[in-house]
């Protein structure tokens, strides 16, 4: 009997994820407002057809983004775990969407605002519900990390005066062989630049680090 009981107790519904990332949704909003972005909170239109896979997979997007957000504030990476083969279920979606709340938090200093959250337990949510505020929480965090208003030819000319900076860096140490460039890589997207980017960012502050520079 007490097995069964504790077997219904750590079962989670949507409408459980749905409360958790409500509560992922305040501290994100928190952050845009810490950071100057006035613009409104990412409004995504209904969802059909979501199932628990479907929601993970959001989730973990949203985790990447976290982990970009991390090394951009000078933090080490964390842990992404792979998308689970086995069947997803809503508990599963609940732990995912508790670790996200959990990694977010150390970027609030403000204790007040944190003392003052408290979960609101909603009803009748589903999939559909979750996937579409995850989804809003996710756009929500491009803004934090500045991805928005560049086109890939902006990129690719920021980049090439970059590469043109370390090239005239490495002379000046008396480093003229350029390592091999690498093999075309298709199917890339705009988040494996972001991601690349940052860990560029992250060898800029090691460098910083060695040679003693105020970054």
């Amino acid at each position: 009997m007490s097995v069964t009981i504790l077997f219904s107790y750590q079962v989670k519904t949507p409408s459980d994820v749905y409360s958790y990332a409500m509560l992922l949704k305040k501290k994100v909003e928190f952050l845009r407002k810490s950071a100057g972005i006035n613009k409104p909170f990412p409004n995504v239109p209904p969802q059909t057809n979501k199932f628990p896979r479907d929601v993970i997979q959001k989730a973990l997007e949203i985790l990447n983004k976290i982990n970009l957000y991390r090394i951009s504030k000078g933090y080490g990476e964390i842990f992404i775990p792979p998308y689970p083969a086995r069947e997803i279920t809503p508990s599963d979606v609940y732990e995912m969407v508790k670790r996200l709340d959990a990694e977010v938090t150390p970027f609030i200093k403000d204790r007040n605002f944190l003392k003052n959250l408290k979960l609101i337990r909603y009803k009748g949510k589903t999939p559909n519900d979750v996937y579409r505020l995850l989804w809003s929480i996710s756009l929500a965090f491009d803004d934090l990390l500045g991805i928005h208003g560049y086109t890939p030819t902006d990129v690719y000319a920021l980049s090439q005066k970059l590469l043109d900076t370390v090239i005239f860096i490495r002379e000046t140490q008396n480093m003229y062989n350029l390592p091999k460039k690498p093999k075309y890589i298709p199917n890339l997207h705009p988040n494996h630049a972001l991601y690349t980017s940052y860990k560029f960012l992250s060898k800029i502050r090691t460098a910083e680090q060695h040679l003693w520079i105020d970054p």
